[in-house]
């Protein structure tokens, strides 16, 4: 199956690689998703809107905060480090 993805800036990327049945772990969390291979550079891990919509996740750059809810509903806040 074909995809068609389209990011924030505009460029649209072709794939068919799905990676099913991944996890990304926040501060020992597990977030289950899915994974798509796209070809840009420099760029590790796009999280999507729906992504992001479904386990409730802000950002906070300047506190350095990530607040979400677990699939169970469990609320959590991950801090990261604080420049010294």
């Amino acid at each position: 199956m074909q995809l068609c993805v389209t990011i924030a800036i505009g460029s649209v990327y072709h794939t068919d690689t799905i990676f099913r049945d991944c996890t990304i772990s926040i501060d020992r969390k597990i977030l289950p998703t899915a994974l798509i291979q796209l070809g840009i550079q420099g760029c590790d891990v796009i999280l999507g809107m729906d992504w992001l919509n479904k386990y409730k996740l802000t950002i906070e750059c300047e506190n350095k905060l990530i607040s979400f809810s677990t699939p169970k509903g469990i609320k959590s806040v991950y801090r990261g480090e604080q420049p010294s």
